[in-house]
């Protein structure tokens, strides 16, 4: 740094009128203040000319890092300018927690901040400002990383690298303490603090560079530098991120650091192959093997390597060459490795090419050669010499292992090698006796037969003669490997030849004991076989599924067929005299046809079928018409049988049952009112074998149906027979009744009726017959109305019980009976109270009845009681007391028409008005849950 220019004796007055009021702290400033005062309009006397009028500070004031010191100097001079000692400079700080600063003006920054320094002589003083920066960060032992705001700068302290926390200052480097020359990066040269700090493990230091300021290829060279000595040198460690345009080094302590370039290296080359000083006779292969490592590039490849010889010139590029036409005598060989800048590594070694022997090469046959002994061979080679070139056929020979000589010639054919592994080896001479070789290995084997094997069938196992065999077998050949096709045949002790291939499906095989054998021969000729015995046997034929159909019938008699005959084995039914005869056929066939009813009762066997064709249409005529028939297939000679479907045979007279469900909520028993017809209820058509209207075990149900929208139904086409009609109670209903009775034009000795079923709380017709009438009320002698529900139409009706066996007692009479079934939902409930003076009276007995018929008008009820029919008094359903609030109530009722009645006497009174009247109440429960509102019962 230059010395600040001396000032003049004008200045002097300048500097303490100026320098010091600005740069002495208040009380010095006061001070001269006042004597400044105090001289004015006064002469002063003239100066000391050895006293000191000036001092100045030689250096301008400066940034120092906490930690780092700077030495300053300063001159002290008279009023003349005559230069004094400075011993006499007493250096003083204007803030000691920013820096200190000793007698010799050597300043130590302490803290962050600003701070002046001050040199004083006698009355002279000079001041400089210090300025000390703020630290970066801190780390302790942990460890930890600091960095510039602007991410210029970073230092990564590993853990304990530091014993106590320390904070770190990173400052741009001054001018003043770098070299003069450098070839650090503009911008990369940082001061750290405090200064001399020392790393126990070295510290990562990263500093960022402008890529502006470099080219590429000096960028791959720029490393971390240390000023040390007022010379830059690389720091260890050292590496660039081109990409993140930054560079890390690895440092032990604290100084000055920046980023530039190391000089450019060049590659180090090595050759690992040939050793120098090698012998290689000519016209061999020479493998050249080498590499080359630069410190900016790393590995060099390709044509950045070249070799080169001293006799033959340019060998060739890159990291290997072979070459075999190098010259006789001798060579340096020299392996050149050029960098991306252009610098070259060299790498030499020597090798001498003498004359050798004769290359030799066989040509026929290749390597590892396998024949088989008595197969001609040919053995074809060349020889060739580097000097006198191609060496003729007739001094080539051929000689084996285990045969020994074969003859000479570039090519000679042979078929007598013996069985064994031989080397066969082509030797030529050259004119000076050198001898070539080449060789081969060939392996002569004896030509062994296959090795054969049968996997199925299994020996001694049972095959049937339809479903026959399927013959699986394999077999290797040690020379051809596995055979196939027609080099594998099988044979039969009992059929002969049977087929070839390693699978084989027969069917046609003859009955009894066989030996089969698969033969497999190879590719010379020789054979080998394998053997497997088992049985055929005497297979039955397939028993199908008979698919029975129902054709028709006439006078009685049942015409079947199964349509499926065509498919049968017609074996099945031929006549068999061997198996024992049925009573009808001396000669039955082998496979019987029995006729069952859907209750596995045997109705009828054909035991005398000879053809399949008899299936296509068989009678009979059973006793009683069956609602369902099956066959059953009987193969006596296996014992097998197979059962077919069932079918329902069509009868060709039919007769009808039908009739309604209602829900006879008006309960008048007679006309069927709107909304009283029930749709969707299912009904049971049971066949009454026993006639005895109960519906037994063994009875089955013919058919089944359901009512339509106006609560018809009906079975038709029926059988003439007996049956029973069961309803299927809807739910919450109770059936009341099932009230008919149905005819039969076969027998007319006996009435044929329904079965009546009663539900809870109901009764028959108030006759005690199985009769609905058609008129209101019915009567006595009244038969069943002859109305076609479904249809809408009426039917003649001319009998009258019980002069009569039911509705047809009349020959001639129609068939059809209706059975009606009347329901009831039994969810009903009625409720009321008993008052007196409008208050509720406790205990008073409340009697229930369920009126058989309804009134005159009985929808809705009259007023009075419930009508009497035939002499049938209304049935009686319960007594019930109010509560302690008057109030009683009952549930669970069927729909119906109830006569509501209180005896006031049980409460202790004396007389009961009845609402609406005086004759009894009547309520009306219609539907399911209903619940009828009883208007109170005043007693007094």
């Amino acid at each position: 740094m230059e010395a600040k220019p001396a000032r003049s004796a004008h200045d002097l007055g300048h500097f303490v009128a100026g320098s010091l009021l600005r740069r002495l702290p208040l009380a010095a400033a006061m001070a001269v203040l006042a004597v400044s005062a105090c001289n004015e309009g006064t002469t002063a006397p003239p100066p000391d000319p050895n006293e000191p009028a000036l001092v100045e500070i030689l250096q301008d004031g400066s940034q120092i890092l906490v930690g780092n010191q700077r030495s300053f100097s300063a001159e002290v001079r008279t009023a003349d300018s005559t230069v004094l000692s400075s011993a006499g400079v007493v250096w003083t700080s204007g803030s000691s927690n920013v820096v200190t600063v000793d007698g010799n003006g050597v300043v130590r920054a302490v803290g962050g901040g600003q701070s002046q320094v001050f040199a004083t002589a006698g009355l002279a003083l000079d001041a400089i400002t210090i300025t000390v920066p703020a630290p970066a960060g801190a780390v302790s032992n942990p460890g930890g990383w600091v960095e510039t705001p602007d991410g210029v700068v970073r230092v990564d302290v590993p853990m304990n690298a530091v014993s106590a926390e320390v904070e770190i200052t990173i400052v741009a480097a001054h001018s003043d303490s770098l070299p003069a020359s450098s070839t650090a990066l503009a911008g990369t040269a940082f001061e750290f603090a405090p200064a001399g700090l020392a790393f126990a493990t070295p510290a990562t230091l990263t500093i960022r560079y402008d890529p502006a300021l470099t080219n590429v290829l000096e960028a791959r060279r720029l490393r971390v530098h240390k000023l040390t000595g007022g010379a830059w040198s690389p720091v260890e460690g050292g590496a660039v991120d081109t990409a993140s345009t930054s560079v890390s080094g690895m440092i032990s302590s604290f100084s000055i650091y920046a980023v530039a370039p190391i000089p450019n290296q060049s590659p180090v080359v090595t050759i690992s192959a040939p050793e120098s000083g090698s012998e290689v006779a000519s016209g061999l292969a020479i493998d050249f093997s080498g590499t080359g490592l630069d410190a900016e590039d790393g590995a060099v490849t390709g044509e950045s390597l070249t070799w080169a010889s001293s006799l033959n010139g340019a060998l060739g590029t890159g990291a290997t060459v072979t070459r075999s036409d190098l010259s006789i005598g001798d060579h340096v060989v020299s392996l050149t490795a050029m960098d991306s800048e252009g610098a070259e590594g060299v790498a030499e070694v020597a090798i001498t090419i003498v004359d050798g022997p004769p290359i030799v090469e066989i040509l026929a046959p290749s390597v590892d050669t396998v024949v088989k002994v008595g197969d001609a061979v040919t053995f074809a080679g060349t020889a060739t010499d580097h000097v006198e070139g191609a060496i003729p056929g007739d001094s080539l020979t051929w000689t084996s292992s285990v045969d020994g000589s074969l003859g000479t010639g570039a090519s000679i054919v042979t078929s007598t090698l013996s069985v064994g592994d031989h080397v066969i080896t082509l030797t030529a001479p050259d004119r000076l006796g050198n001898t070539g070789v080449d060789s081969v290995s060939v392996n002569v084997k004896a030509n062994d037969p296959p090795a054969v094997f049968i996997t199925n069938p299994n020996g001694g196992a049972t095959v049937g003669d339809r479903t026959g065999v399927t013959f699986i077998g394999s077999a290797a050949d040690p020379e051809d490997g596995p055979l196939t096709g027609t080099a594998l045949v099988w044979s039969s002790s009992l059929d002969g030849v049977l087929g070839t291939g390693t699978s084989l499906a027969v069917s046609t095989l003859t009955i009894g004991a066989h030996s089969v054998t698969l033969t497999a021969t190879d590719s010379d000729g020789a054979t080998g076989n394998a053997v497997v015995a088992f049985t055929v046997s005497d297979e039955p034929p397939p028993l199908l599924y008979p698919q029975l159909v129902y054709v028709g019938e006439a006078a009685g008699t049942l015409t079947l067929s199964v349509s499926n005959s065509g498919s049968y084995d017609n074996e099945l039914f031929v006549l068999t005299p061997t198996l024992p005869p049925c009573s009808v056929d001396p000669n039955p066939s082998r496979t019987w046809i029995e006729v069952y009813d859907g209750a596995g009762t045997l109705l009828e066997t054909f035991c005398d079928f000879d053809d399949r064709s008899d299936m296509t249409s068989f009678s009979f005529t059973p006793a009683d018409p069956p609602p369902q028939i099956y066959i059953e297939l009987w193969d006596r000679a296996e014992d097998r049988r197979i059962r077919s479907g069932s079918v329902v045979p069509i009868p060709t007279v039919g007769t009808t049952i039908e009739g309604i469900v209602a829900n006879d909520r008006d309960s008048d028993l007679n006309t069927l009112d709107p909304g009283e017809a029930l749709s969707g209820v299912t009904l049971k058509l049971i066949v009454d074998a026993n006639a005895d209207g109960v519906i037994d075990p063994s009875e089955v149900t013919w058919a089944t149906t359901s009512t339509d929208s106006k609560g018809a139904y009906s079975f038709n086409d029926l059988w003439e027979r007996n049956y029973i009609v069961q309803a299927v109670s809807p739910s919450s209903a109770t059936v009341l009744r099932a009230l008919s009775a149905t005819g039969s034009i076969v027998d007319q000795t006996g009435t044929l009726l329904t079965t009546a079923v009663v539900g809870a709380g109901a009764t028959l017709n108030q006759s005690g017959t199985n009769q609905v009438g058609t008129t209101n009320p019915p009567g006595q002698g009244d038969e069943l109305p002859r109305w076609g529900y479904t249809l809408g139409t009426a039917a003649a009706d001319t009998g009258l019980e019980p002069s009569g066996p039911g509705p047809n007692s009349t020959n001639g009479a129609l068939t059809t009976a209706p059975t009606h079934f009347i329901f009831l939902y039994n969810t009903g409930g009625l409720s009321g109270s008993v008052k007196t003076s409008g208050v509720g009276v406790p205990s008073a007995r409340v009697t229930v009845s369920r009126c058989q018929t309804a009134g005159a008008e009985p929808s809705p009820p009259a007023a009075g009681a419930c009508t009497l029919k035939h002499g049938t008094p209304s049935p009686h359903i319960m007594n019930v007391d109010t509560d302690a609030s008057g109030n009683y109530s009952v549930a669970n009722l069927l729909e119906g028409i109830y006569q509501i009645d209180v005896a006031p006497q049980t409460a202790g009174y004396a007389n009961v008005l009845v609402p609406a009247g005086p004759a009894s109440y009547l309520a009306v429960i219609r539907g399911n849950g209903d619940n009828a509102m009883v208007p109170d019962f005043s007693i007094n």
